[in-house]
């Protein structure tokens, strides 16, 4: 079926969207609900794109593209802020 990553979802700031990959059509709607709510609010926050990709070996990597210089240092720091527990 996936020879490579598999995108689970993302958002784009730029053009105000959501995407849910069809493919995980069956997960329990709360939890799609769930993960539209966290990449919106990351994408309004801190702008760019956030894409939630499974890499190869099964690890889930959250991807951030921007188009403004230094945009990638303040979703860094906003996600290191995140996993440890809070935000600023």
């Amino acid at each position: 079926m996936y020879q490579d990553k598999i995108v689970l979802c993302g958002a784009n700031s730029y053009e105000e969207k959501f995407y849910m990959n069809p493919d995980f059509d069956n997960l329990p709607q709360h939890i799609k609900d769930e993960l539209k709510i966290m990449c919106v609010l990351y994408v309004h926050d801190v702008g760019g794109i956030l894409t939630l990709v499974f890499e190869e070996n099964g690890e889930l990597e959250f991807e951030v593209t921007s188009a403004e210089a230094g945009a990638s240092d303040t979703a860094s720091a906003l996600l290191q802020s995140i996993f440890s527990g809070g935000r600023d």
